[in-house]
Parts: structure tokens; sequence; C-alpha cells
């Protein structure tokens, strides 16, 4: 009963940060949701990368499969806590003092080199490398940590679903529409907000 108090507070926590942090819309938001959840798409390319350097039972054996802990913890731990203490690291405090040192294009590659070293093995260095510059590039572009927290609680939560609910990932192809969609979305947002 405690940990959902516990959890609780904490979701409300980030809503409130995002909400005083951003002024984004419900559209923005379900727009960057469905990216977050099309980063499994980015996630898949990577695999062939993982694959050319280390062999599929080795890469699986490195890290431990999701569904050995209660839903619970893998939500708070891997859905919203992870990814918010991730993000104000690697994104609020890593590129924001990086980009007061270096040009936009080094400050983002150097904070996605920190974000996939932190993940502490090559397999999910080879994935977090390219995540963490999208979500890099979108702090940077929208000048919002509210953005990369809203991309990687939806990446993590949907991760946790395929693995603990589905116990399988989604073809790719559900990963690329609502990659598509969010993307689409978003462009559609901006090009009302710029005319």
């Amino acid at each position: 009963m405690s940990l959902i108090i516990i959890l609780s507070v904490f979701i409300l926590l980030v809503f409130w940060i995002i909400k005083q942090e951003s002024k984004l819309s419900i559209m923005n938001i379900i727009s960057f949701i469905f990216i977050g959840i099309g980063f499994h798409y980015i996630a898949f390319i990577s695999h062939g990368f993982t694959d050319f350097f280390i062999s599929t039972e080795k890469s699986y054996a490195l890290i431990t499969p999701l569904s050995d802990d209660p839903l619970i913890y893998l939500i708070i731990g891997t859905a919203v806590m992870t990814p918010v203490i991730e993000e104000f690291i690697c994104r609020k405090l890593i590129q924001t003092y990086l980009h007061s040192k270096f040009n936009p294009t080094i400050t983002i590659i150097l904070q996605a080199i920190i974000f996939g070293l932190a993940h502490l093995n090559l397999y999910l260095f080879i994935h977090a490398f390219p995540v963490g510059i999208i979500l890099g590039l979108f702090y940077y572009k929208y000048k919002s940590i509210s953005i990369p927290i809203i991309l990687h609680i939806s990446a993590n939560l949907s991760a946790v679903v395929a693995d603990v609910i589905l116990l399988h990932e989604p073809p790719i192809i559900f990963s690329a529409i609502f990659l598509f969609i969010g993307l689409y979305s978003l462009k559609k947002q901006n090009k009302k907000i710029t005319t």
C-alpha cells in the first residue's frame, strides 16, 4: 500500500514539473508519447549493430529480463523513476553544462556517449547511444526537459508492457507506425504554431 502511495506522489510530482516547466498542449504530449513508443523501432535498428559486435546469445545474457521483477516495481523503477532521473542528469545537468563549453553537435554527441556508458555494458550502450542523441536533440530544440521525460517514460513503459504483459516485443511495424504518427502529428502542430 505504501508503495502505491509513493508511486502516486512521484507521478504527481513528475506531472507537476512537466506542467510548470513547459506549456505543452494535450496534442503535443500525445505526439511525444507516440514518438516514445516508436523508440522501439530505433532499438530494433540498433539490434543489427549489436549483433555485429556481440553474438545474440551473449547480448541477451548481459541484461536481465524485465519479467523477473514484480510489475509494480518495473513500472516505478524502469518506467517512471529511471527516465526522470536519467533525463535530469543527462539532459538537464550534463547537456546544459556541455552546451556552455561546446557547440550543439559536440554537446549532443558527448551527452549521448555519457548516457550510453551509464547503462554499463556494450549491448545497452549500442541501444542507449542513438536514443541519447534523439533525446538530446529534442531537449536542444524545445529547451524543455519535459519533452525528453515524456519520450523516455513512454519508451520504457512500452518496453515493460511488451516484456511483461505481451511477453515479447511487438512487430517492428507497430513501433514504426507509432513513430510515424507521432512525428507527423508533431509536424502538423508545429505548422499551426508558426503560421
